[in-house]
């Protein structure tokens, strides 16, 4: 975790100040942002970068709004949220999934047929909605995270994809892959941005 430093602190007023006055959309200058939207949206773009995703300003803003919700509420990391919707979905562009002929993943988060029918959740709003598609992949994340994070700091992430060991070593290169393009070199198992009334209580930006 990077303290509250001096060059932390530069690099953040950096950040916000680019993000502000480089929009060239007043509609998008105009939407208050919290400090937590500001960074996904820069790690956002990154990936829509990176990723040849082709989303616009507008609709990067929309999925970063979703995201800081929704993994506040559930306590999830935020950024290993993006990396995994990357590699699950491509970061929502590809919401079904198909193995061997056959559709058995869905959404965002790319959750399987037999989580589907245990949790009781809707296919429809998993490919239509994107704050439920997105939500449920946080909270399905945050069970994951609560049960196996103890014992496997460091990549219980992976158990998201598989219990096989080969598999979830795969998984995990996909992810770390993700993070890298990010410029996330640590992440921890929750919501890592923290601050209240515009004062920063803890930073932890990694550049």
């Amino acid at each position: 975790m990077i303290s509250h430093t001096k060059h932390t602190r530069t690099a953040l007023l950096t950040l916000i100040t680019i993000l502000f006055f480089a929009l060239p959309s007043p509609s998008l200058a105009q939407i208050p942002l919290s400090l937590e939207a500001l960074d996904i949206y820069h790690r956002a773009s990154l990936l829509n970068y990176h990723g040849k995703l082709g989303y616009s300003q507008t609709e990067l803003l929309d999925i970063s709004l979703d995201i800081e919700h929704t993994t506040k509420k559930h306590n999830v990391n935020q950024y290993l949220m993006m990396a995994l919707f990357m590699t699950e979905s491509g970061f929502g562009k590809h919401l079904k999934g198909v193995y061997r002929g056959k559709l058995i993943d869905y959404g965002w988060g790319q959750i399987n047929v037999v989580n589907i029918k245990r949790l009781d959740l809707s296919i429809e709003k998993l490919l239509n909605d994107r704050l439920y598609s997105i939500e449920e992949a946080a909270k399905f994340m945050s069970d994951v995270r609560n049960r196996f994070a103890k014992k496997e700091p460091n990549d219980y992430y992976s158990r998201y994809h598989s219990y096989t060991p080969r598999l979830r070593d795969i998984y995990e290169k996909k992810v770390q892959k993700w993070l890298k393009l990010m410029h996330i070199k640590e992440i921890s198992t929750t919501f890592e941005l923290k601050f209240e009334a515009g004062a920063c209580k803890c930073i932890t930006i990694t550049y």
